[in-house]
């Protein structure tokens, strides 16, 4: 019995790790990352790309990559009590997406739409995580910044969600 593989729905530009370690290094969210540390992020990324209206992750999907927008935006959404789907997050350059879920290893609590063609340098989930439990400086900055990212996450959903409800 053949194994179905998972629908893609990204274009994977075929570009090699110090083409990735390039496009890394004009990022702010990793700037206090050393180029050497950046470069094990290089080593496990690819840079994909889609058209608009793709869902990257729906609500109570398992987040297989994490994403970081190279270019384009993509909107997190959720599912409010009057049926409406209204937009808790606007995701831009240099920022990434669902955030929360791809820490915890717990299922997307957004759905996840890039609402123009976008671009983006994506990591497997588990290779994340596998780096974010290492050793060394990679490691500790990686999953610092990741945390400070989240908590400017957490803080622009709320304020939105508070705005959508007032």
């Amino acid at each position: 019995m053949a194994i179905q593989s998972i629908h893609d729905p990204m274009e994977r530009l075929p570009l090699e790790p110090r083409e990735i370690l390039r496009l890394l290094e004009t990022v702010p969210l990793l700037s206090e990352m050393a180029t050497r540390e950046r470069a094990v992020l290089a080593e496990v990324a690819e840079v994909v790309r889609c058209a608009r209206d793709v869902q990257l992750c729906g609500v109570g999907e398992d987040m297989r990559w994490w994403y970081l927008v190279l270019n384009g935006r993509v909107d997190e959404t959720v599912h409010a009590p009057d049926g409406t789907w209204p937009v808790v997050r606007e995701v831009v350059g240099g920022q990434c997406v669902a955030l929360d879920g791809v820490l915890s290893g717990t299922p997307c609590a957004t759905q996840v739409t890039a609402v123009m063609a976008s671009t983006f340098v994506r990591i497997p989930v588990l290779d994340l995580h596998r780096l974010m439990r290492g050793a060394g400086p990679v490691s500790v900055k990686l999953l610092a910044l990741l945390q400070q990212e989240l908590g400017r996450d957490l803080r622009a959903a709320t304020l939105a969600m508070i705005d959508s409800i007032g």
